[in-house]
């Protein structure tokens, strides 16, 4: 009886975000074992390598913690969903957790499950919590190392909490166990994502505004101790970074775009997800829509609810607007900013957008109804852009499995040849083509640019009669398309195998 009662009370003060969990999972289990794009393939390539190579990634400018995650997931399968779920779904579930945790900690917890249905049905969020690369993590340990800071601060100003007398070494830490944790948090953070110091410098600076630079200061000592370790290896991947800057012509505007661009687009992806944003009637009606139902619900809490709540305003600033600052500055030298980097902030959008909308008890709302508007026309733009995640394979990843598989059946395997303008061969195609038997032959012109160095004209080909090509980058790689003229000037012809492939571009074949 006991156990049961136990368990009812349980259910009855968390069912909500219970059912907010399994409502994010199951949006996040469509397409979830859909083909590895380029960097997701690159990230799967590497940490299968033995464990003794896990560290060796000069060439991916990221800390190694999500190699070793994965390449300890490896050890039971290989599989695309697999390897998803612990490096991306299972963060992404533990950050809608923690939404609803800081919303009913700051402010009320109805407004901590707005915030969490508004985090799990995120098209944004769903993308990326379905994408092998860092970004999910990175988000989950800003918003736990958050919780562990803000709960650090309740409980108690001190470094640490002798006890009395040594039997009590069992329940009381030497150190306060909430700083701890926000330790550990920030430590796993800056070994996931290069971006994650920004996180840790909004932290700091929210500390020192509140007066406890002491905390401030050995935290950041704490935290930079324990990356120096691996300071010689991110020296190794600045250098890589900025040679293939310098040999990429390109390359910035693809990983990186300016601070204005960067901030709109962002606040586009937050607001519609996955879906081809465009200036156009539709979005920009929505978008102001969306900004007058806030502002209005922000109004009618009036001025007391935003002097109470003035403290949560000011760690969302800290949180998300300081980092993307400090992100923006240091991309003037080195291109960092995507929205998927800065996916940390997401949370505390959604935070705001629920603290705007549903408030706490004890308040009254002049503008109730708007506010209900305010939370459908949020969810009901969620759901759309899942939707059409789902439904058009545009939004979707390169479907490189696909197109391999697709070569495997229609071709002579042992006579054909894949050829990539390119320093080496995709990764999608090192991932997939050996699991497909691997014998495919691949050669690469080990360039950037083809244009810039001709020695690639010196590879032997005669001896295939088919010769596969990727338009995937091509504008880049090959401006001048010297590879099709190159196949020809060998007695290749194009032939009328062909096809596009969402986001992949063309596949063409040639035969002698």
């Amino acid at each position: 009886m006991w156990y049961n009662n136990s368990m009812k009370k349980w259910w009855q003060r968390n069912w909500q975000i219970i059912v907010i969990l399994g409502l994010a999972l199951l949006l996040r289990l469509p397409l979830l074992g859909g083909s590895f794009w380029l960097d997701e393939a690159a990230q799967a390539w590497e940490s299968a390598r033995p464990w003794n190579q896990q560290l060796a990634i000069k060439d991916d400018f990221q800390p190694p913690l999500l190699h070793v995650l994965t390449w300890a997931a490896m050890k039971v399968s290989e599989s695309e969903w697999w390897l998803r779920t612990w490096g991306a779904l299972l963060p992404g579930l533990l950050t809608v957790a923690a939404v609803y945790l800081l919303g009913q900690k700051l402010v009320s917890k109805r407004t901590g499950v707005v915030a969490s249905l508004f985090l799990a049905t995120s098209g944004f969020h769903v993308f990326f919590s379905q994408e092998l690369r860092p970004y999910s993590w990175a988000a989950c340990l800003a918003a736990w190392s958050w919780l562990f800071l803000l709960e650090y601060m309740r409980v108690g100003h001190d470094f640490y909490q002798w006890p009395a007398r040594w039997r009590e070494w069992s329940t009381n830490w030497p150190v306060n166990r909430e700083l701890v944790f926000f330790w550990l948090g920030s430590i796993a953070g800056i070994y996931t994502m290069y971006l994650y110091p920004f996180v840790l410098a909004g932290q700091l600076l929210w500390l020192v505004v509140r007066g406890r630079w002491r905390v401030a200061l050995v935290s950041g000592a704490v935290v930079t101790l324990a990356f120096l370790p691996w300071a010689p290896s991110f020296a190794g991947q600045w250098q890589a970074g900025q040679q293939l800057r310098a040999d990429f012509v390109g390359w910035e505007q693809m990983v990186s775009f300016p601070a204005g661009r960067a901030m709109a687009l962002t606040v586009a992806k937050f607001l519609f997800g996955m879906m081809d944003v465009e200036v156009n009637a539709i979005f920009v009606t929505v978008t102001l829509l969306v900004a007058v139902l806030a502002a209005v619900a922000a109004l009618g809490w009036g001025k007391k609810f935003w002097q109470e709540g003035k403290e949560t305003v000011l760690i969302a600033l800290f949180a998300s607007v300081v980092p993307f600052l400090l992100a923006a500055i240091v991309s003037v030298w080195v291109p960092v900013i995507q929205p998927k980097r800065v996916m940390f902030a997401l949370a505390w959008w959604c935070l705001m957008l629920a603290m705007v909308a549903m408030g706490k008890r004890g308040h009254k709302q002049k503008f109730g109804g708007l506010s209900l508007g305010l939370v459908g026309l949020l969810l009901s733009i969620n759901l759309i852009s899942v939707y059409q995640y789902w439904t058009r394979e545009s939004l979707q990843r390169e479907n490189w499995r696909g197109a391999i598989e697709a070569l495997h059946a229609w071709l002579p395997t042992q006579s054909s040849l894949a050829f990539f303008t390119f320093p080496a061969p995709f990764s999608p195609w090192n991932w997939y083509e050996p699991r497909m038997g691997g014998t495919i032959a691949a050669v690469a012109t080990g360039t950037f640019d083809t244009k810039n160095d001709l020695s690639w004209q010196n590879i032997q080909i005669d001896d295939f009669e088919y010769i596969v090509t990727f338009d995937y980058m091509a504008e880049l790689t090959d401006s001048q398309r010297l590879l099709p003229q190159f196949l020809r000037e060998h007695g290749f012809y194009h032939t009328e195998l062909e096809w596009s492939e969402p986001n992949l571009g063309t596949v063409r074949v040639w035969a002698k």
